[in-house]
This record gives C-alpha cells, structure tokens and sequence, in this order.
C-alpha cells in the first residue's frame, strides 16, 4: 500500500532580457510493504539423481518471528531549485541554475541489542541525505545566427532520490522480524500430493 502528498509550485518571472523560474517539487509517502518471497522454503540438492529421489542437502527459509513481517515506512522528500536564463552574447544562449534536494526516512528498524554488542553496528539507524546542492551551466550557440548549426555545452551536479526499497531490506532484516533456518545434509522428504500442488510433510535426516 502507498498514500503520497505531492505539493508542486513553479513561478515564471521576466525582466529586461532575464528570464526566472522558480519552484519546489515535495513529497510526503507512506508505504506498507510485505515480501514473503524468501519465507516458502528452498530445497537445495547435489544433483539431478538426488532430485529424483527427493534427496536434498540443504533446506533454507525465513520465517517470521511474530506476527505478519509487514513493513512499513515514512519517507520526506523536499526539494526547491531556481533558474535564469539569458542571451550571454549576440547567439548565446545561457542558462544558470542551482537545485538543493532533501530525502529522509522517519521510520527506523527495531534496535537489535545483540547486533550492536557483537559488531558495533546500529540496526534502527535511519537514513537521510541533506547535502545535495547541485550547481548547473548550459551554454547554447547559434553559429552566425543562422538557426542551423547548434553548439550545446552543460555542467553540473546532480544526485537520485534514493531507492525506498533499501530500506524495506534494513527493517525486515534486522534480526528481530525474521528468522533464518537453515538445515544442512542429507534429508528425505516424504510429501504428499493435492490436486494443485506438493505439500512438503516430513523431513528425515539420515
């Protein structure tokens, strides 16, 4: 699931031969997010003779700790930019602007004690990007003003909005919504069959 608020505003603005724009694009989204796609269990096995028997070595899968592992999010979104664009000289075209963008999630993962005890490491960190001013030139020739041969020149900085997705990964997998088991060797399964599908019933280690 996801709400968003988009709020957009961009002024246009002349004087003399400047030409101004000015504006701010800003989101505020929430998001709710459910990935079971490592929690079916995987069966892992040596060859294709083992295959045949259903002689797996391994099984691996991750099972929630409690509850439904659903995650969910807050994410801020800001930014504002300002532009002039001008006749530089007699065919030339400029074009000077700045931007300034802002990307904070408000929603950490739980802390897990054990994690930061063990490797010095925080698992409710939450992220955020404030340094992203970004500087931009484009210079445009009309050779001899004859509108047929065009020279273009462009600088400047620029950053992406970082992938929410991340996140998702850093909650989910803090150590305290999911578990991991993992069972190695030579295992047997038994299994039975409905109309639609192999329902894995028993596992054996030899």
């Amino acid at each position: 699931m996801e709400n968003q608020l988009h709020f957009v505003n961009t002024t246009y603005m002349t004087k003399g031969k400047y030409q101004f724009t000015l504006g701010t694009d800003n989101m505020f989204t929430y998001l709710e997010t459910l990935l079971s796609n490592e929690q079916n269990g995987r069966f892992f096995f040596d060859n294709l003779q083992d295959l045949e028997n259903f002689k797996a070595s391994r099984y691996a899968r991750e099972v929630p700790l409690s509850g439904s592992p659903l995650v969910t999010q807050s994410v801020i979104d800001l930014s504002a930019f300002a532009q002039v664009e001008f006749e530089l000289a007699k065919n030339l075209q400029t074009v000077l602007g700045v931007r300034y963008d802002v990307s904070a999630f408000t929603i950490a993962a739980a802390y897990n004690p054990m994690l930061d005890q063990e490797l010095g490491m925080r698992s409710d960190n939450l992220p955020s990007d404030w340094n992203n001013i970004q500087p931009r030139l484009q210079m445009t020739g009309n050779i001899k003003g004859k509108n047929t041969d065009i020279l273009k020149f462009g600088a400047g900085f620029f950053s992406a909005q970082p992938h929410y997705y991340a996140q998702v990964n850093s909650i989910q997998n803090s150590g305290l919504m999911l578990a991991a088991i993992d069972v190695t060797g030579h295992c047997y399964l038994l299994r039975t069959l409905s109309a639609t599908e192999m329902i894995p019933a028993l596992w054996h280690a030899s």
